[in-house]
């Protein structure tokens, strides 16, 4: 409901999602638009650079721990997909693309979407302190503000 009040307050979000319409469209146009679209959907009144920075600026101002499930996803998983919606929006065109390349993996006589692998951060640990007692509290963690 929520989403279907924003896009019809909204032309420029329509002109967005068209975009998964067209046959020759960018991975990166894919995600642009992603983007834009999950920021006006989560209300980012402070209009945000990228969804990270807006992530990152939700976690700051909680006043308590927040749910994962009321994060937007990070962009690697809205990547993800935006390449299975636009592949499917594409075979209902009727247009042919090679499944492996727009987010699923071959599993003997079908597809199974994939799940890409984020790189481990290295220096993880001495952005969020683990001492004795267990995770490090809010007020602990250094967190650093993505790029």
């Amino acid at each position: 409901m929520k989403l279907m009040n924003l896009v019809l307050q909204n032309d420029s979000i329509i002109m967005l999602a068209l975009k998964f319409y067209k046959p020759d469209c960018l991975e990166d146009e894919l995600l642009q638009c992603a983007e834009t679209i999950t920021l006006a959907l989560y209300k980012d009144k402070e209009q945000s650079s990228s969804l990270g920075t807006f992530r990152y600026n939700l976690l700051a101002k909680a006043k308590k721990e927040t749910p994962l499930e009321c994060l937007p996803p990070t962009s690697p998983a809205l990547l993800q997909q935006c390449k299975r919606v636009y592949y499917q929006i594409q075979m209902w065109l009727q247009h042919r693309l090679d499944p492996c390349l727009w987010g699923w993996t071959r599993v003997i006589f079908s597809f199974r979407s994939c799940l890409k692998q984020i790189p481990h951060q290295k220096d993880c640990y001495k952005r969020f302190p683990v001492d004795a007692k267990g995770p490090a509290n809010r007020s602990d963690a250094t967190a650093e503000k993505p790029v």
